[in-house]
């Protein structure tokens, strides 16, 4: 993010956003070598979602009056 966000751009997201892209920053600083156990699993899927809703909110704040931020297929008639 250091690479892209320059901290005059930083300084317009939301409170919410900027600790949303610390904790992603933390994800990646994560071990990866653990346990394979359901409890594992379910943490690890907390974390995926958790992602999922930091880059949402990213897409949502720098692209305001564009709700759509998940492609959906046309229907099939």
């Amino acid at each position: 993010v250091d690479e892209v966000a320059d901290d005059t751009l930083r300084e317009r997201w939301s409170q919410t956003l900027k600790e949303a892209i610390d904790d992603l920053e933390g994800l990646g600083q994560m071990e990866t070598d653990i346990d394979d156990s359901t409890e594992n699993e379910n943490d690890l899927f907390a974390l995926t979602e958790h992602a999922r809703m930091a880059a949402m909110l990213l897409y949502t704040e720098q692209h305001p009056g564009k709700p759509q931020v998940e492609q959906t297929d046309a229907p099939v008639h």
